[in-house]
């Protein structure tokens, strides 16, 4: 890796790894890195402000440079400084994202993704970088602060540096809400090769593994296919046999017929009674035994019920089984009643 490269990594990750420190630690936010400053006016192009910062201050070296190889001299009059293209304030745009607590890790990846969901620009179109506001572990949440400066306005300036041997290592500037934020520059393309790489070995070899995958999976789904049928061979001979007794004849549904006839029908006896019982009633309990019904519940007046139940030819002899009392609260009558279902021939 090129000297300038690796310094530009190490940089960017001493960033990320302050980040993660607590805040008792961390210097204040906006303290800013030793550096020689290409100050930018309102626009994207030479002049240039050249200026030197160390240990936070800030000495003016030269304003209003048009050449490119005057910058270039100045810059390396300064040694192994790093080089920061700072913007005007106002020139970084700041907006806060949410991944899953999961995704911290792969970060940068996600947020590649994401850039052109929450922005109006896709990750190609900005110098970008983050940092970590909080995490919510609670809801499983990271919250991040994503700063972005468009290609598009700094590209040809920064081609202009390039040809003069001049490449600042970030960018930085102050968003309109007056935080600072640095994007380093280089480090992105760097990764996104060793990514192009690792994922160029990794399709090479899911290449070869496709060759061998479709056998293996036929042979694993036979298999199965064929463990499932032995396993479904008892049911199926059952369901065989119970087919050819329905085919031999229907005395089988003729006696659940008879027997429905003579016992009655649950769900007909309770949709029967769901009818008669009025608005102001309701039951808690209901047992039924060889037509016998016993229905137990509460009601805004009780007595009334009988009658209620008498009118129906489908009831017989309603009658309360035990006295009625009155609920906790007050408000209703608790009964229990109990008649008995209308044979077919009465």
């Amino acid at each position: 890796m090129p000297a300038a490269s690796l310094r530009d990594f190490l940089s960017w990750w001493s960033q990320q790894l302050a980040s993660l420190a607590p805040a008792a630690w961390r210097a204040p936010a906006d303290r800013e890195a030793d550096a020689v400053l290409l100050r930018a006016g309102s626009s994207a192009e030479l002049p240039l402000e050249v200026a030197s910062r160390e240990g936070g201050r800030v000495a003016t070296l030269a304003v209003g440079l048009t050449s490119a190889a005057a910058i270039a001299s100045l810059v390396g009059a300064r040694g192994r400084r790093p080089v920061c293209l700072r913007l005007p304030d106002g020139g970084v745009l700041e907006r806060g994202a949410s991944l899953p607590l999961l995704a911290e890790r792969d970060a940068a990846q996600a947020l590649t993704y994401e850039i052109d969901r929450l922005t109006p620009f896709t990750a190609d179109e900005v110098f970008w970088s983050w940092t970590v506001a909080s995490r919510d572990r609670a809801q499983g949440r990271l919250r991040l602060r994503l700063a972005m400066v468009p290609r598009a306005g700094w590209a040809s300036l920064l081609e202009a540096l390039g040809r003069v041997g001049v490449a600042p290592s970030w960018i930085e500037g102050r968003d309109g809400a007056g935080m600072l934020h640095r994007i380093p520059l280089g480090v992105r393309r760097a990764s996104g090769l060793r990514l192009n790489a690792a994922l160029g070995a990794a399709c090479a070899l899911l290449a070869m593994v496709a060759l061998l995958l479709p056998l293996l999976a036929q042979s694993v789904a036979l298999g199965r296919v064929e463990a499932r049928i032995a396993a479904l061979r008892p049911a199926v001979g059952r369901v065989e046999a119970v087919r050819r007794e329905i085919a031999a004849g229907s005395t089988g549904l003729e006696v659940i017929l008879a027997e429905s006839a003579r016992l009655g029908s649950p769900l007909q006896a309770l949709a029967t009674i769901t009818d008669i019982l009025p608005d102001d009633t309701y039951l808690t309990d209901f047992a039924m035994h060889q037509r016998k019904l016993t229905l137990n519940g509460q009601s805004a007046g009780a007595t009334r019920l009988i009658g209620l139940l008498s009118s129906d030819p489908s009831l017989r002899d309603p009658s309360f089984v035990a006295p009625v009392t009155r609920s906790e609260s007050g408000g209703a009558d608790l009964f229990s009643i109990r008649t008995e279902l209308a044979g077919a021939g009465s």
